[in-house]
This record gives structure tokens, sequence and C-alpha cells, in this order.
């Protein structure tokens, strides 16, 4: 097995999970408890069921003024977050459709909320364009919360608006970019993988998260 455990720490730890031991971790899965002897024990603070590393909450790790564009998200729940970083000098949002904008603030406000920080810059318009004509080395983070890559989003998806992208972040800047779901659309991630390996000198990796909703009571239709 991989990682700091071993056999017998597994077995150790099944021995206290069941009637024989001290029950401090009594119900947990059988995974959970592999996944836990992965990691030194000093690492291994579990509450409930949920292994520490598997839910991170991100933090601001510099106090170097820093500079952010938002590419779309005209929700105003990436703002929100960004936002919470005292390390953000400057948060710059590019929204092509005006209308989100206002609809969000009237019926959303626990997410367009990110749009009262005074931090932000809105900018209504197409982002191709407003990266295109961006300073060169201008931003230490990219965030593009887009639509599906069909119709107006379908430039944000192609080589010519990552060129441009690579061309506003500063040395060691980072993009994050929408790709789409791993279980449907493997043709265009990979497209994207390749794209952005030929373009950035940076490492770049595809990350996904399951985001569970309306789970099915059992008995309910």
């Amino acid at each position: 097995m991989e990682g700091g455990g071993t056999g017998k720490d597994l077995d150790r730890m099944q021995e206290t999970n069941g009637s024989g031991g001290n029950g401090s971790l009594k119900g947990i899965p059988p995974c959970c408890l592999k996944a836990r002897t992965s990691m030194p024990e000093s690492e291994a603070k579990c509450h409930a069921t949920v292994v520490s590393g598997w839910f991170t909450e991100s933090r601001s790790c510099s106090d170097k003024a820093g500079k952010v564009l938002v590419v779309g998200g005209g929700d105003g729940g990436v703002l929100r977050e960004v936002s919470r970083h005292s390390s953000v000098e400057v948060i710059d949002i590019c929204e092509i459709d005006k209308l989100v904008i206002d609809v969000c603030k009237e019926f959303f406000p626990h997410l367009s909320v990110g749009f009262k920080d005074p931090r932000v810059r809105l900018h209504v318009g197409d982002a191709v364009e407003y990266i295109r004509n961006a300073p060169e080395g201008m931003y230490d983070a990219i965030i593009v919360d887009s639509s599906d890559p069909i119709g107006p989003a379908q430039g944000l998806v192609e080589r010519p608006f990552f060129e441009t992208i690579a061309r506003a972040l500063k040395p060691g800047g980072v993009l994050c970019n929408q790709a789409e779901s791993m279980w449907l659309h493997t043709h265009l991630i990979q497209d994207m993988l390749s794209i952005c390996r030929e373009t950035f000198k940076g490492s770049v990796h595809y990350a996904w998260t399951s985001v569970p909703t309306y789970p099915r009571v059992p008995g309910s239709s």
C-alpha cells in the first residue's frame, strides 16, 4: 500500500472501529480508515467520515498585493470568493451581458454581494477583446467563469484566447478556466489541455469535483 500507513495500522484501526476497541472511530467506513493510514497520524484529523485533505478552505498565503481578472461570472459568486483575500488589490470583471448582472443583483443578493467590494472594477463587453487590449503581464490570476463553449463562449476555449491570456498574465501567474464535465466532454478537455500545455510554461492540470444535488430519498418518486 502506498503512503505512510501499513497493514498493521489498518488492522489496528479496524479493531478500534469494532466492538473490541475504544470506540473512538466507531462508524467510520473501512475505506476512510484505509485513507487515514496513508498519512502521518498527526495529520489524520477526522470529523465524522471526512478525512483531512479531502476538503480544504483556500487561504491567502501572501501579503503581496495582486490583480485578478474574472471573465464572465456575472452572478458575482466568483467576486465574492476572491474578495475574501486581503492580498488582492484589484479585481477586474469582464461580463458580456449586463442583464445577467442586473438580474442577479436583484434576485440573488447572496451571490451578487461580490459587486459591492470597492476593489471591483466592472467592464461590460467582450472578454476576448478586453484581454487582447490589456497590458502585458498585468494580472496575477485570471479566472474564467464562462457558459458552455458554444455560441458566444466558443472563443473562450480556442487557442487565440489562451495565447492572449498568457500575454496578460505575469510570470508565474495562474489561469483557472471552466473546462466542462469529465463524464461528458472528454474530447473538449483533451483539446484544451493540449492547447494549454503548448501555450503556458507552467504546469497544466484538470481539476474536478463532485457536487451532489437533490439526493433521492428512498421510497420517493
